[in-house]
């Protein structure tokens, strides 16, 4: 009786959240839910119908969401989210009449309909959508981009810009407008049908002289912005020749290219992202990143035998996804972050075992390393991830790592895996397994 009386108890709160819920046009967020509930005493009927409207909240989408902004009907847009170094671009559900935005980071708001009898319309809704979250990125297209440029000091104060660029079109770029420009995001490709040529392990559309000109017009006259402190680049596909970097405040890079051609000297750049399929004069270029603080690299180009150069000031290295069966590091003696996560033929680590500042390593789905003799002894690492690392059986380098906090050994032979370990590992060390994922 008593569990038939709470079940009901249950559903006739549901049904009041529910009510809630449609009075309010479902223009509500899970934060304002939390926010407003705090202000109640636990247990009352408004703390309650609060919990349960929680709930609906998030049946009703899973996406949590930074707060919501009124559009008006004639307004046209989209939302994503990508990520920073290899964009995957994610279509967030918007609800009629309001814009949601997630709560997360690198994400899109897309004003793609931009004319010249609609240009202040969406000029101020711009601004409104800037002065709510004034880290999301604002995506136009170049003839929007252009139109807003021209409005001078009405321009909108954008800070985080996203331009999609089809060089076909040939349409000049001005970002000259945009003073108060801080992230610069460029995404650049063809118009379908585009034929796709392969030479090697590279893959680049056919686009003519002139269309290579404009390209590298449009690459150069973002670099040349004297403002900008992040510029990603976005052309898969397509041939990017970077010019020589004058811009002192430009700390952040990130590109992915088809064919990629950097300068010789990166100028103030500390964080670099490359993902590429071939890459012109590799070898001096990678030596050129030895003032870098952060490293993300990524390509089909890579030979088997892998050898990077001394890096003196690199804290962040990330290896991800390539194909390489070993891996040689030079002097990085300021090291702290090892990524090598989905290197399916990586098999030799070499140059860790002699790093002091060394805090994490990952080496998850990396099924064909058998031994974790790389790891440097009476080193400081907190965490390690060989999730899905299969071979590896041995795991007494453990009991020298005395300021181990976390390893994760998920997706492996779980019970073998989980005693050996914990034979090996100090007390307090958490072992994260399937289980706790």
């Amino acid at each position: 009786m008593g569990r038939r009386f709470g079940l009901f108890v249950f559903f006739i709160n549901i049904h009041r959240a529910i009510c809630v819920w449609n009075i309010f046009d479902s223009k509500i967020d899970q934060k304002t839910i939390i926010k407003t509930r705090s202000k109640y005493k636990k247990g009352s009927i408004l703390s309650n119908i609060l919990k349960y409207l929680f709930i609906v909240c998030s049946l009703s989408s899973l996406q949590v969401y930074s707060g919501s902004i009124a559009v008006p009907s004639d307004i046209n847009y989209q939302v994503y989210t990508f990520e920073r170094a290899f964009p995957g671009i994610g279509v967030i559900k918007q609800k009629k009449g309001v814009m949601q935005i997630p709560d997360e980071k690198n994400v899109i708001v897309a004003f793609n309909a931009i004319n010249r009898k609609n240009l202040w319309q969406y000029s101020s809704m711009i601004k409104k959508v800037i002065d709510s979250e004034p880290d999301v990125y604002i995506s136009l297209t170049v003839p929007g981009l252009n139109l807003l440029n021209g409005l001078g000091e009405q321009c909108p104060p954008i800070k985080n810009l996203s331009v999609w660029i089809i060089v076909d079109d040939l349409e000049k770029v001005n970002f000259s407008g945009f003073k108060k420009l801080s992230r610069l995001r460029v995404a650049a490709g063809c118009k379908n049908g585009r034929k796709v040529i392969r030479t090697g392990k590279l893959l680049n559309f056919k686009i003519s002289k002139n269309e290579q000109v404009y390209l590298d017009q449009v690459v150069a006259s973002a670099c040349s912005s004297q403002v900008i402190t992040e510029l990603s680049i976005k052309a898969r596909y397509l041939p990017i020749n970077l010019p020589a970097l004058n811009n002192k405040k430009l700390k952040k890079l990130s590109i992915d290219a088809g064919k990629l051609s950097l300068p010789d000297n990166l100028a103030n750049i500390d964080d670099l992202a490359v993902s590429y399929m071939e890459m012109v004069n590799q070898e001096k270029s990678l030596k050129s990143f030895h003032s870098l603080k952060q490293l993300e690299l990524t390509s089909v180009d890579l030979p088997t035998v892998f050898s990077l150069p001394d890096y003196p000031e690199l804290r962040r290295l990330s290896l991800a996804f390539n194909e390489f069966s070993v891996v040689k590091l030079g002097n990085m003696p300021k090291l702290e972050q090892f990524c090598a996560d989905h290197c399916s033929n990586l098999k030799k680590i070499q140059g860790l075992a002699d790093l002091k500042h060394l805090k994490s390593v990952d080496i998850s789905y990396c099924t064909n390393i058998d031994n974790l003799s790389f790891l440097p002894l009476n080193s400081p690492l907190e965490k390690l991830n060989i999730a899905s690392c299969v071979t590896i059986t041995n795991f007494k380098i453990l009991s020298h790592l005395a300021f181990l906090k976390t390893i994760i050994v998920s997706h492996m032979h779980f019970e073998n895996v989980l005693n050996k370990i914990k034979k090996n590992t100090k007390p307090g060390c958490k072992i994260v397994s399937d289980i706790d994922l």
